[in-house]
């Protein structure tokens, strides 16, 4: 797999037990499919950084060990300035908890088809996975995933705004 530095990695997995939780309290939620329940940066060939219980870095190999789908999206657009900006950021978020306020009120979102709950809690260290890397992109890129704001972003408007602006993305991989 050509797996390069600032690529984002979508993943679905029913055995992963905390991921499992989210992804039906997603469906739950949510008026549109839900087809992604984590995402990933990807840090180098080997490792990502991702926020489960907390913000780290993980090997690529274990975060995909046992995934059911994953997909792996390349921004066409980004400079090796622009991928050092992305990390440079997420580094500063490294041992940071998982943000449990940040989701519950994107679950609101997602129940009254808003941004505004999310928005409430402006908070950029307090992160959930799909936050943390629309808001790297956000910040060095200017990108709203399928035009939502950064606080709000779930995995599967990350999966749309690639859909919906091919010329800018690159399905890398995908299972």
């Amino acid at each position: 797999m050509d797996i390069q530095r600032a690529d984002i990695i979508l993943v679905h997995s029913n055995k992963k037990f905390f991921g499992s939780i989210i992804h039906f309290i997603m469906k739950v939620f949510q008026k549109d499919p839900v087809v992604f329940q984590h995402v990933m940066l990807v840090e180098n060939s080997c490792s990502i950084i991702e926020a489960e219980w907390r913000i780290c870095s993980s090997s690529i190999e274990d975060a995909l060990d046992g995934v059911d789908h994953y997909k792996v999206l390349r921004y066409k657009r980004l400079t090796e300035d622009d991928k050092d900006k992305i990390f440079e950021l997420a580094e500063k978020l490294k041992g940071l908890d998982y943000s449990i306020l940040r989701i519950m009120l994107q679950f609101l979102d997602q129940l009254f088809h808003t941004d505004y709950f999310s928005n409430l809690y402006a908070d950029n260290k307090s992160q959930i996975c799909s936050s943390l890397v629309a808001w790297v992109f956000y910040v060095v890129k200017g990108i709203k995933f399928n035009n939502v704001s950064w606080r709000s972003c779930d995995p599967d408007d990350i999966d749309d705004e690639s859909l919906l602006n091919s010329d800018d993305w690159i399905i890398v991989a995908e299972k």
